[in-house]
């Protein structure tokens, strides 16, 4: 699924993609990918070739007169005129604010297709009802239950970053799309960093761009998995990483100032951090890690603030109908979080099934599930937000 391919060509949701040129393997640390487009990225495939090869009434030519474009979220050029979509004025009595749901889910694994926590999964994902799902903590070798959950929620876009290395835990992050994928990356430090020594991440974000169905403009969506543990190495690194997650964010505004931006995922930060301040290398760290000279010591640790300079808002997530919002079940504490920017959070929760009765909260798809299936999917509840998007 690297956009969206394993390895090779795959077949998903009634179509073939083939794998593009993002490629990878462990968490080295070094860049292992082969790629013809800028670094860690794969351009959208635009073959979609017009349905429509005999449109139009005869003239008395052979060419087809072109009539008003009135498909406004397929991304075609249905008319011929070089505007797609919302861009084509023909669709600005169609096209207007627009409203986004997303989530981010920490899985602990996909289970085999039939297992008690696969069924799970697909349970509460079909019940979320998310145009754009990101996931973490998925493992090497599981790329074919991850296929069939994405096909469960009629997802047929993504990217699936490699797994990292054994700091790491060989696990990755992914994320899904029902709409079509614009632009898609992986990023590793030395991607985001403006040192291309940089080696300071655990994981690789993914990164998705696309355009929001119904409106003309984009959003780009990150998806992380933060260095977990409390051991000062742990903090220091988180911290890190959340700078990382902030240049980011920041790089996605300058780059593409009309896009909405949302960052989501298990980003391992409580409700209250251990303050303090960093001012040198920390003992422990791994053999691989080289500190981006971008980013100067001394500095604090306070792993929301990046995201928050960037000017993101973090969404308050809480279960239906309670003031709870724990996302780890072990701990019952919370750790995964949705930030979004250049757009409006309408609408946000975390998902617990047992609070699930179909009268409250977010509005779901279909029935609830049972209650007790939120521990047997994983052990992190999804975080859920509805963004509305202006034209």
């Amino acid at each position: 699924m690297r956009r969206w391919g394993f390895a090779g060509t795959i077949a998903l949701a009634g179509c073939t993609l083939s794998d593009p040129t993002i490629g990878g393997t462990e968490d080295t640390g070094a860049d292992t990918t082969s790629q013809t487009g800028p670094a860690g990225t794969s351009d959208g495939d635009s073959d979609g070739e017009d349905p429509c090869t005999e449109c139009g009434a005869s003239s008395g030519s052979d060419e087809p007169v072109a009539e008003p474009e009135t498909v406004c979220d397929d991304q075609i050029d249905d008319d011929g005129d070089g505007a797609t979509d919302c861009e084509d004025p023909d669709c600005a009595a169609l096209c207007g604010d627009a409203v986004l749901r997303l989530a981010t889910w920490n899985i602990l694994r996909v289970g085999p297709e039939g297992s008690a926590s696969f069924d799970a999964l697909a349970a509460i994902v079909r019940r979320l009802d998310a145009d754009v799902l990101c996931l973490q903590e998925i493992g090497e070798g599981e790329e074919g239950p991850l296929q069939a959950l994405a096909e469960a929620g009629g997802y047929g876009h993504g990217l699936l970053a490699p797994a990292s290395g054994p700091n790491g835990n060989g696990i990755a992050n992914a994320c899904m799309s029902k709409t079509p994928v614009a632009d898609a990356a992986y990023l590793w430090s030395n991607w985001i960093s403006s040192d291309d020594d940089a080696r300071d991440l655990t994981r690789p974000f993914v990164r998705l761009r696309m355009q929001v169905p119904g409106s003309a403009r984009y959003v780009s969506v990150v998806t992380a998995h933060l260095k977990a543990g409390q051991d000062e190495v742990d903090r220091f690194r988180r911290m890190v990483e959340s700078f990382r997650l902030g240049q980011v964010a920041l790089g996605e505004f300058a780059e593409y100032p009309d896009n909405a931006v949302v960052i989501l995922g298990d980003l391992n930060d409580g409700d209250s951090p251990t303050r303090g301040t960093f001012s040198a290398l920390p003992a422990g760290l791994p053999s691989f890690y080289t500190l981006g000279d971008d980013i100067s010591l001394p500095f604090d640790y306070a792993p929301s603030q990046p995201l928050l300079d960037a000017g993101l808002q973090q969404a308050d997530a809480r279960w239906e109908d309670s003031s709870a919002n724990e996302t780890f079940i072990p701990f019952g504490s919370r750790l995964d979080y949705v930030y979004v920017g250049g757009a409006d959070i309408i609408a946000s929760e975390v998902y617990e099934a047992c609070q699930d009765d179909g009268s409250g909260g977010i509005e779901k798809a279909g029935e609830p599930v049972e209650c007790g299936l939120s521990e047997v999917a994983s052990d992190h509840r999804p975080v859920v937000v509805d963004i509305r998007i202006a034209q």
